[in-house]
Formats: C-alpha cells, sequence, structure tokens
C-alpha cells in the first residue's frame, strides 16, 4: 500500500510542476446552478488507515443523498441550500476487508440545512443550523468545499475545509478539470516537532480532485481523493498513512425549489432562520476530536514497578514515561504535587522528576519548586536530577526559563549546583531558539546570552570562566562568535580548551572561509603554540568543513613534519582515513591528494607513530534505527588525554547525538616513564568525565584534582567498584501534528520516544604492577510510541505503535605501561531484542474491531574491530 502511495505522491508533484506551465482562457459559468433548479447526488466516502508493515487495514465508508439547488442569484453570485439525506455509515468487518451496515449517530442526526454564497465558483460564506453537532457540521462543510471550482488553468489561493491552500487547475478535456492542493495552513492546528530531522517525523501529504462539468458549469461529478503518509525517521517500519476518497455524482435528479424573493444575498440570509455563519475550515478542536488521555494518578499506579531505579537504563523505565507524558502535560499543579509528595512514590522520587522535566509545563515546574530548594546542599541530588532532565527537555517554556535565570541571583552553598543550573538555562535557551516560529532573536534568548556574556566577563578564575565558556558551547548562538575566538587565545589551558570546544560544537553550516583559515592557523600553531587538545579540536572542524585537495595535500605534507606532537599526527591520520571511510567524496579527494606526489603515499606518511586513534562503526541497523559508533581517543605522553565515545542516529541528511561520554585526563605522564612528545611540567594531575545527552553538556563530573587525590583513590580503591555516572530518563522524539482531511474529519499524528541511561564506571590502577584497567557500561532503553488517529462523532479510527529495545554498549580498556606503554581497547554490545507492536482500532457506539500485529527481532551482538596495532597490543596484554 505504501509503495503504490509513494509512486502516486511523486506522480502528483510532477504534475504540480506540469500545470505552472499551462493556461487557459476562462470559461463562462455564470449559468451554472439555474435559481429555482435543484440537483440530486449520490455521495460517497471511503476512508482507510494502516500501518507501514501493512496487514488487514481499518476504515468506514460513508454513503448518503446531497440535494443541492440554488434559492437566489443573479449571473454572478448565488445562494445554494445544501441537504444532507440519509446518511449511512459502513465499517470494515471483523472477518474480512468488506464494509457492513452500521448503526450510528449519522442514522439520527437532525435533518438540517445548510447554505453557501456562491460566486463563479468561490464559495464566499457558508451558513449552518445553531444547532448541528460539531463532527456532521464539519461533513458538510466538507460537502460545500466540493463545490469551490474554476474553469481556468492557473494557481490560485483558496480556503476550503483543508484551511488556507495553494491551489493549480489543470484542463483535462473541454468538461473535466483537475484541482490539486498543496501547503495547506491554519492558523488554530497545533503542531510541534523536534528541529533535528534524523529524530523527527516526516510527513507527505497528497490532495488531488477530478471534477467534470455540465455545458453551463454546473458541477456534474467530483471524485475528490487524498493521501497522507508518516513516517519516523529514525525507525522507517513505523508510521502508517490515511487515504479518503469522497465523491458526489449527479444520480439524474433535477426537481423545483422554493425561492427567496430579496434584493441582495444578504438580505435573503437574513430571512433564513436559525442559522449562523461558519468560516469554511474546519473546526479540529472540537469535543470529539481530541484524544482521550488517562487520569494521570491511575497511569503512575500502573507504571509504578517499571519507574523502579533498577529499571533505568532498560526500555520499561524509557516506556512508562512516554506513556505518561501526555497525561502529565494536561493535569494541575496540584495533581502533580499529590504525586511527588505520596509517600508510597518517595522510592521513585528521581524517575518522577524525569517525568516533571518531560512535562515542560508551567505547572509541573511549579510543582517541582514546590517540594525542591534548589539552593539547599541537601536537596541538591533531586535538584541536579530534575535541572539536567529539563535541559533535554522538547518544550521550553520562556516563563520556566525567566524563573532560573531569577535563581541565578542567589548564592548557592554548593558551587556545582549552580553549575548545573547555568548550563541548563543555556541549553533550554538553545531548544527554544529552534521551536517553530522562534530564532535567537527572541527576547528571552536574548536575555540568556546578555547574562551569560556578562558573567563571563566580570570571570577572574579559569574555572569560573570554563563553566561560563561551557554554557556558549550549549546555547551555540551565532553572536558569541569573536567571544569565543577571544577566548581561543587566552593564556590559560583550560579557557583556550573550553572555548575551542565551544566552536567545535556549531555546525559545520555555520562557518565560512575566513573561520576554516583561523582553524588552520591554530592547528598549524602559526601564532602561537596551543595544546595538543585546542589543535585536534580546530582539526575536526577543519574536515567536516569539507576542505579541498590543496588543503588536504598540506595536511598530508605536516605528517612529513619535524613537529614532535606524534599523537597529534596519528590523530590526524586516523581522522583522515575515517573520513574516508564515511565520505566518498571526501575519499576521492583523499586519494587524489595521495597520488599528486610521491613523497606523500608512503610509509613514512601511513606508518605515523603514536597510540591515538579514531574510528567510526555501525552500532544499530534496520528494522532498528540506522545508529553510528563514534570513538576518539587522543593520547598524550602514553596515556589517555581526551576519550570520546559518540552514539548517533543517522539518516540520509542528517545525524543527531543521542549520548556522547567524554573522558579527559592532564597530568599522568609521570607514571608512564619518559615521552619524546612535547609536555608541560607545569600540568596539574587532573582527570574526569563529560557528558553530553541529546545535545546538552553538563558540568563535568571530576574523578581527582592533585596527585594527593588520584593517590587517596589508589591505596583506597574508592574507583575499583562500578560507580554510577548519569542516570536518568528524557524524551527523545516529540512530534504532535494535525491536518484537515478533505472530508471534514481531522487526522492527529502523535508520537513521543523516551530514552532511559544508566552509565556506571570503574577504574583499578596497580602502581606495583604498571597496569590499570578501565569499564564503562553504557546501558539504554529506548521505546517509541505512535498514533495515527482520525476521531469523530460517529467513528474512531486509531493505528497505534511502540517500538522497544535496550541496546547496551561496554568499553573496556587495559594499559600496560610496565616496559613500553601498550594499550589495549575493547569495544562490544550483546545481542539486542527490538519489539514491534501494532494495534489498529475503529469503533463505533456498540461495536469495536481490533487488530493486533507483534513483531521481534533479535539483533547479534559482536566485538567492534578498531584497527590491527589495538587488536596486537590487546595480544601482548592479555595473554
Amino acid at each position: 500500500m505504501i509503495n503504490i502511495r509513494n509512486l502516486l505522491i511523486i506522480a502528483a508533484v510532477i504534475t504540480y510542476f506540469g500545470f505552472c506551465c499551462l493556461s487557459k482562457p476562462a470559461e463562462p459559468i455564470t449559468d451554472a446552478f439555474p435559481v429555482g433548479s435543484e440537483r440530486s447526488y449520490a455521495l460517497v466516502n471511503e476512508v482507510t488507515v494502516n500501518h507501514r508493515k501493512g496487514g488487514k487495514n481499518i476504515g468506514y465508508r460513508l454513503n448518503g443523498i446531497l440535494k443541492v439547488g440554488a434559492i437566489w442569484g443573479t449571473d454572478e453570485q448565488k445562494l445554494l441550500k445544501f441537504h444532507l439525506i440519509s446518511p449511512k455509515l459502513q465499517t470494515k468487518s471483523k472477518t474480512s476487508d468488506n464494509y457492513v451496515d452500521q448503526t450510528s449517530p449519522l442514522d439520527i442526526v437532525s435533518d438540517l440545512e445548510f447554505y453557501a454564497t456562491w460566486e463563479l465558483g468561490k464559495i464566499t460564506k457558508s451558513f449552518f443550523s445553531k444547532k448541528e453537532d460539531a463532527s456532521v457540521l464539519n461533513l458538510k462543510k466538507a460537502l460545500i468545499s466540493l463545490f469551490q471550482y474554476q474553469l481556468m488553468d492557473g494557481r490560485y489561493t483558496e480556503e476550503d475545509i483543508s484551511g488556507s491552500c495553494d491551489v493549480v487547475y489543470r484542463t483535462k478535456s473541454p468538461n473535466r478539470y483537475e484541482k490539486m492542493k498543496t501547503n495547506c495552513k491554519g492558523d488554530d492546528l497545533g503542531y510541534h516537532s523536534r528541529d533535528t530531522t534524523a529524530i523527527g517525523v516526516s510527513v507527505v501529504s497528497w490532495r488531488m480532485s477530478d471534477f467534470v462539468v455540465t455545458q453551463e458549469g454546473t458541477l456534474d461529478k467530483v471524485e475528490s481523493r487524498e493521501y497522507h503518509e508518516i513516517a519516523v525517521n529514525a525507525f522507517k517500519s513505523a508510521g502508517g498513512g490515511l487515504e479518503s476518497v469522497i465523491s458526489l455524482k449527479f444520480d439524474g435528479s433535477i426537481s423545483n425549489i422554493q425561492t427567496i424573493k430579496e434584493a441582495t444575498v444578504g438580505a435573503a440570509v437574513k430571512s433564513i432562520k436559525g442559522i449562523k455563519s461558519q468560516p469554511l475550515p474546519s473546526n479540529v478542536d472540537s469535543k470529539s476530536g481530541r484524544p482521550k488521555t488517562p487520569n494521570l494518578k491511575d497511569l503512575v499506579k500502573s507504571f509504578k514497578d517499571d519507574l523502579a531505579d533498577e529499571h533505568v537504563g532498560k526500555f520499561r523505565n524509557a516506556l512508562a514515561i512516554a506513556k505518561m507524558v501526555p497525561s502529565a502535560r494536561s493535569a494541575t499543579k496540584d495533581e502533580l504535587l499529590q504525586i511527588l509528595k505520596s509517600h508510597t512514590m518517595k522510592d521513585y522520587r528521581g524517575q518522577l522528576l524525569d517525568l516533571m522535566a518531560a512535562t515542560q509545563t508551567k505547572e509541573s515546574h511549579d510543582a517541582v519548586r514546590s517540594i525542591i530548594d534548589f539552593t539547599s546542599a541537601e536537596q541538591q541530588t533531586d535538584a541536579e536530577r530534575y535541572l539536567q532532565s529539563l535541559a533535554i527537555g522538547t518544550r521550553p517554556r520562556p516563563a520556566v526559563i525567566k524563573e532560573l535565570l531569577q535563581l541565578t541571583e542567589k548564592k548557592f552553598s554548593e558551587p556545582k549546583m549552580e553549575d548545573t543550573l547555568v548550563q541548563t538555562i543555556a541549553s533550554m535557551g538553545y531548544r527554544y531558539a529552534r521551536l517553530p516560529n522562534q530564532n535567537y532573536d527572541s527576547e528571552i534568548v536574548k536575555a540568556i546570552e546578555g547574562y551569560l556574556l556578562k558573567s563571563l566577563k566580570t570571570c577572574k578564575e579559569p574555572l569560573s570562566k570554563v563553566k561560563f565558556l561551557r554554557a556558549l558551547q550549549n546555547l551555540q548562538s551565532p553572536a558569541v562568535k569573536s567571544v569565543l575566538w577571544t577566548n581561543v587565545y587566552d593564556s590559560e589551558r583550560l579557557v583556550t580548551v573550553a572555548a575551542m570546544k565551544a566552536l567545535r560544537s556549531y555546525p559545520s553550516r555555520f562557518w565560512l572561509d575566513d573561520d576554516k583559515k583561523e582553524f588552520l592557523k591554530v592547528f598549524y600553531q602559526q601564532i602561537r603554540k596551543f595544546d595538543s587538545s585546542v589543535r585536534t579540536l580546530a582539526l575536526d572542524v577543519i574536515l567536516e568543513l569539507q576542505p579541498s585537495v590543496t588543503e588536504i595535500t598540506e595536511l598530508l605534507h605536516f605528517l612529513r613534519s619535524n613537529d614532535k606532537a606524534f599523537e597529534v599526527k596519528q590523530y590526524l591520520l586516523q581522522n583522515l582515513i575515517m573520513k574516508g571511510d564515511r565520505c566518498p567524496e571526501f575519499r576521492v579527494r583523499l586519494t587524489e591528494a595521495l597520488s599528486s606526489e610521491p613523497l606523500l603515499n608512503n610509509y613514512h606518511i601511513i606508518g605515523q607513530k603514536g597510540l591515538s586513534t579514531a574510528l567510526s562503526r555501525m552500532f544499530s541497523k534496520p528494522p532498528s534505527f540506522n545508529g553510528t559508533l563514534l570513538s576518539i581517543q587522543e593520547v598524550h605522553g602514553g596515556v589517555l588525554k581526551r576519550g570520546v565515545v559518540d552514539m548517533t542516529v543517522d539518516t540520509n541528511t542528517d545525524h543527531f547525538s543521542l549520548f556522547t561520554l567524554e573522558l579527559y585526563a592532564a597530568g599522568l605522564s609521570s607514571f608512564m616513564g619518559g615521552s619524546d612528545e612535547d609536555t608541560d611540567a607545569n600540568e596539574s594531575t587532573t582527570a574526569g568525565m563529560e557528558i553530553k545527552v541529546q545535545g546538552a553538556y553538563f558540568r563535568p563530573l571530576e574523578f581527582f584534582n592533585g596527585q594527593g587525590e588520584l593517590m587517596g583513590h589508589v591505596w583506597s580503591g574508592t574507583a575499583s567498584e562500578p560507580t554510577p555516572a548519569y542516570t536518568a530518563t528524557s524524551l527523545l522524539h516529540d512530534h504532535e501534528e494535525i491536518l484537515r482531511l478533505q472530508n471534514g474529519a481531522s487526522l492527529r499524528i502523535n508520537v513521543l520516544g523516551a530514552l532511559s541511561i544508566d552509565l556506571n564506571g570503574q577504574v583499578q590502577l596497580s602502581l606495583w604492577n604498571k597496569n590499570a584497567h578501565c569499564q564503562v557500561d553504557k546501558n539504554m532503553g529506548i521505546a517509541l510510541t505512535g498514533s495515527i488517529s482520525s476521531e469523530t462523532s460517529f467513528i474512531s479510527l486509531n493505528v497505534g505503535f511502540t517500538i522497544t529495545e535496550e541496546p547496551k554498549l561496554q568499553l573496556l580498556t587495559d594499559t600496560d605501561f610496565s616496559s613500553d606503554v601498550q594499550l589495549c581497547m575493547q569495544l562490544t554490545q550483546p545481542e539486542v531484542v527490538m519489539r514491534h507492536d501494532i494495534t489498529k482500532v475503529q469503533q463505533v457506539p456498540g461495536y469495536t474491531l481490533r487488530r493486533k500485529m507483534n513483531f521481534v527481532h533479535r539483533l547479534p551482538g559482536f566485538t567492534h574491530y578498531l584497527n590491527q596495532k589495538n587488536n596486537d597490543m590487546c595480544r601482548s596484554i592479555l595473554s
């Protein structure tokens, strides 16, 4: 079904552009719909809904008789009277794809006539009884819309049941025409979507009408088709489509109708009692179209076990949050407070705070503020849990951001809490600027930017500067580029690295040619010497900017230079290879650069000394999402200086970072013995972890600062046991959209996905045996829920789907520095089970049809191949 529709959509688009080249003189339609004459039409509307994985569809068919006559008119203007007679509903059978008759509210709908003013094919106003049922009213608006047509080829803007649409007409024969509608809009339609394609939802709509008129221009037959295809970009098997065909055909019956004797059409309308004017676009906010959300308190009770701490990092926890968010978004502050204060839920406080952060309403924030004092050291754990989850939220509210900005004026007993608050405000500003109809010029975003720049300017200590530079990294405002460049040239290493990390976070489309030159200057150290991490970060940007053959050749010549930073050279070589593997166009330019000069294509270039690595591996593929694992290990003095593991969701045009783990260390070279690489003798001994979740950087987790703290861990073994580093659940997908259908119903699209993460690690260091072992376990639970529904007072159609899986990743690092430094990394992921459940439901009073489909996919586990050098060192260390 879907493939056929895709072909139809492509054909329609081609036809659409072909319309623009056609023109035809206007046909006179002044004789259409003679006053005092009424025509009878047979009405049929057939609607089907299905999932992308196929199976039996659900749907209904509506039959009836529509009588249309002109009761007042001139040559150019008519008042048309409509009368829908004996509408009958049929639905899909439980045992076959045939239709069966159903008793529905349509059978007893009041026999109310409706009216429209018609001017040379254009509906200018429509009138309905004040007692009309909302869903039936929309159906009648749809019937009126079928009588809006032009007999001249061209492009127009029309308003009808679908909203304000771009319309193109094309003549097919002397009395047959085609009408195509695109880009239909409506101010009252609810819409929310994440700005990143990789975790977004694609909706393709196709609306086409074919109509036949009499020689006088009166409508004789019309068939209006539309199709809407919905696909979750990350999970191509998730989604579905709705098809609706509504047709009117003159049945040959013509009769006389009573006319109105008035001077104007306005007076004629006033003479009709009990009607009022209504805009033609459907009212999608009617009660019959609202999705029904369960009571939040009942949901919390049903998902209580899934909220337990042991299920964080599993799909059960992610699914529970995704299921509860819609109800939480409609809950009051008192309802939310009752749940947060419940004695039976005190052991689930962390997960409930994740829920409040994902909800992101003013009511949920006020409920949290009622029970947590953000300035209290005793409540730091809960406050940080909430703020870090809030930073990843998909619907930031200006009122909440303003309140958090005011909170920065207070004194905090714990500096880490203040750091978390600053990072949250910046992340929320970034997400707010990327909402529909918002940007970086929005008032609240400018307020955040001003606060961060002012705070950075008044900072005296390097660590304080780093905090606000990290916040600017979260905000990613184009206006602060010059400030970041200024801090790149700061004398403090920490400040320089933080500023370059902030520049590195911007998308490649942001940079100009002048910026590329600056990054090249930093990498080649043309202005002054830079820390190796600053150079490698600058190199990351250079390679993302699609360097030319000449620029690649210059980079290869650097590999032949006398620069003693051999780990930077190895980092460059590894990234060139990785980029060539991932991008065919880059591989062509790299090959051309290597073959351009014999001095470049030899062992001295490709046999670089050093342990730094850069690699990209696919860790997930269909029927699950396309996922890439990017691992970068920058080594300095024989030990890890900066190690990055990034997991992304990929589409053909975009990628989105799910989770990034970065380990950093400095001043540890002395434990490994001498090195011929440039080192900083004054560098302090430190190590820690930086975490980025869905693009939001959190404050770093410091393992130790200074040799005293390091030796304390070594002798006490405090890091030898698995230690939680990050546990939380946040929304991933968040898409809500309403489409007006040409039959008067509305199509609601709701997709919510959640990501639950449990990250823990341990480190074992032996000075006696001169070796070290590091283990990082990353457990993720992913749950995607969605529905495609069309609801009216007389029938409800719903296709719902749920996808769950638990990707896991384990990184083992063994280091032996007893003689020559050897580093062995093992990157493994176990088997993953993906479940895809589909439910199709159609309901009329007293009759429910439910169809279910369940799919289970087992994705095998494996150990990633890194490179041959790593394999050789692993054999040596582990043998």
